[in-house]
């Protein structure tokens, strides 16, 4: 018996519906886009139920004639795109001619337009994918379309969505990026009746940018740099204006928002030069170059392109940010001026004999001298003692079989990893009330994570409230974090830490560990580093959370051996 078999095309278009609308915000960034192609000046969106009743987007663009609009929801019906040779140059938003036809398979759709120049406009109604009827009506240029009962005849994807709240930050972030695309068209939002995003054409990218990342626009600098055949758009926050995550990086190909892995790359290698770990600005990189560079027809939601020539277009958005960025480097100290690292301190028992500089300065420690314990105290040697400071991040010690160098960040780190770990294993971590609470604008990514995982931050130590469409107010943090505890948040809930359920607990502790411990550079008293080091023996660690070891130690006698004298 034959097993292939030829689909019927109503299974056919709701597989293909699946690859092109993933969810609500998928349809409103097509019908959106569709609003960009047909030259609007205005576009308005309007959704409820997280665009699952209702998506409604109106734009004042050319229209269609009644001949067109009756054939626009059919598969791979386009304007946009003539013969084969097209592909190779497109310069529209939409092009495949899948997005009104997936739309239209899976949905209730209402299509009302009217071309400029037409008395009449003309209304189209398709429900799942088959036409109910087509009339004449009177309307004003431009198009309205309406999108309701969305994945209605597909159950099972419906299961697939989040609750409203969820889908209706993931369009507000959406429209928000559709307005980077395309800075000339007036964009507004409605949920619910209420008006949650609007953006006027006189406000330029910057203007967007300032709304995503809530900084004035006044906090970004525009460069622009240009090679060959590419020009490269900079838009970039102050230094001081920085985030712990790359959750607000942007890049746009030819005014089409994607994600890159080179731009990516590019871009973090040449932030490097001003910018430390964990410490990231805002960036916007907007890079035009001929059509024919760029491959766009290489994912089914337009999200990502394949270039032609990677490499230079890797060094051009590497070599234009170094270029940006470094008059905002400081020089290097000029020699003599730079600080002293001092001795950690005395070891117990032990005091520092007072120096006093040849301009007369106040005593300075820079010796350690033996010091008489008093009658009657009680006296233990210590097995561990701190020696000196070795570069910014480690630390020397004295043990009775050698010399031990202590990263002492790592070590820390480890340490509050298994406090926190105990604690949230016995009754969950002691939370601390935040003065003023705070409120957080969080991507539609972050906030799905922490609805999902609502009881386990909790137990953490948070306490907040969902406060608008992609906003919280933080009530409480761990009292081991303090006011720490609220960029802790952010980072765990937008890089993506708990997206693996077996890893939640461990990832998590782990940045806040990190984010709790003592930073490479700070002095801490020789006591603390040998109850530190004596610590992590007794326990019987020698790795940080993330596998990295925390000590490295020399014997005695590989020393003799290294100086010949055994």
């Amino acid at each position: 018996m034959p097993r292939i078999r030829i689909l019927p095309e109503e299974i056919a278009r709701k597989i293909a519906a699946g690859e092109v609308i993933e969810r609500p915000a998928s349809v409103v960034k097509e019908l959106v886009e569709n609003a960009f192609d047909a030259r609007a000046r205005k576009v308005e969106v309007e959704v409820e139920d997280g665009g699952v009743s209702l998506i409604r987007v109106r734009d004042d663009g050319h229209g269609m004639e009644p001949e067109d609009l009756k054939r626009c929801y059919l598969p791979h019906a386009t304007s946009k795109i003539a013969d084969e040779e097209d592909l190779l140059r497109i310069r529209t938003w939409g092009f495949r001619g899948e997005a009104l036809s997936a739309i239209a398979a899976v949905s209730r759709l209402t299509i009302s337009s009217r071309a400029e120049g037409a008395l009449l406009g003309a209304r189209l109604r398709v429900d799942f994918g088959r036409e109910i009827s087509f009339k004449e009506c009177g309307h004003p240029r431009g198009t309205i379309v309406e999108v309701r009962d969305l994945f209605k005849n597909v159950p099972a994807r419906r299961t697939f969505l989040k609750g409203p709240r969820a889908e209706g930050s993931r369009i507000t972030e959406t429209v928000k990026l559709l307005a980077l695309e395309n800075p000339a068209v007036d964009l507004s939002l409605k949920t619910r009746g209420r008006l949650s995003f609007s953006y006027e054409r006189q406000e330029g990218r910057v203007g967007v940018l300032a709304h995503l990342t809530g900084l004035s626009p006044e906090d970004f600098t525009v460069e622009v740099s240009e090679r060959g055949p590419y020009r490269l758009e900079v838009i970039l926050s102050r230094s001081d204006a920085s985030f712990p995550t790359t959750r607000h990086f942007y890049f746009l190909v030819n005014n089409r928002v994607i994600k890159d892995r080179i731009l990516l790359s590019a871009a973090l290698e040449g932030l490097s030069v001003a910018f430390t770990r964990g410490k990231h600005p805002a960036l916007l990189l907007a890079l035009s170059l001929p059509p024919e560079l760029v491959d766009v027809n290489v994912h089914p939601s337009k999200a990502e392109v394949r270039f032609r020539e990677e490499r230079e277009i890797f060094r051009l958005v590497r070599e234009a940010l170094v270029d940006i960025l470094s008059p905002r480097v400081s020089l290097p100290t000029p020699p003599g001026d730079e600080e002293e690292d001092l001795p950690l301190g005395p070891p117990e028992g032990q005091t520092a004999k007072e120096t006093r500089s040849i301009e007369g300065e106040a005593p300075a420690e820079s010796l350690w001298e033996t010091k008489v314990a008093e009658p009657g105290a009680l006296y233990r040697p210590r097995e561990i003692r701190a020696l000196a400071p070795l570069g910014r991040e480690f630390f020397l010690c004295e043990t009775p079989t050698g010399l031990l160098v202590l990263d002492f960040h790592a070590a820390h780190e480890r340490l509050l990893f298994e406090r926190l770990r105990e604690s949230y294993e016995k009754e969950g971590l002691k939370p601390q009330k935040l003065l003023l609470p705070q409120v957080l604008t969080l991507s539609a990514e972050a906030l799905e994570r922490l609805e999902a995982h609502r009881a386990f931050f909790e137990r953490l130590g948070y306490a907040f409230d969902f406060a608008g469409p992609q906003e919280i107010l933080v009530r409480t943090v761990p009292a081991l974090l303090g006011e720490e505890g609220v960029a802790a948040l952010v980072e765990i809930l937008e890089e993506a830490l708990v997206k693996e359920p077996g890893r939640i607990l461990h990832e998590t502790l782990s940045r806040m560990a990190c984010r709790a411990a003592r930073k490479a550079g700070e002095r801490p008293a020789a006591r603390e580093i040998e109850d530190l080091v004596e610590e992590l023996r007794e326990k019987g660690l020698n790795s940080c959370p993330h596998g990295r070891p925390l000590f490295w130690e020399m014997s005695l006698e590989e020393i003799r051996k290294r100086f010949g004298r055994t």
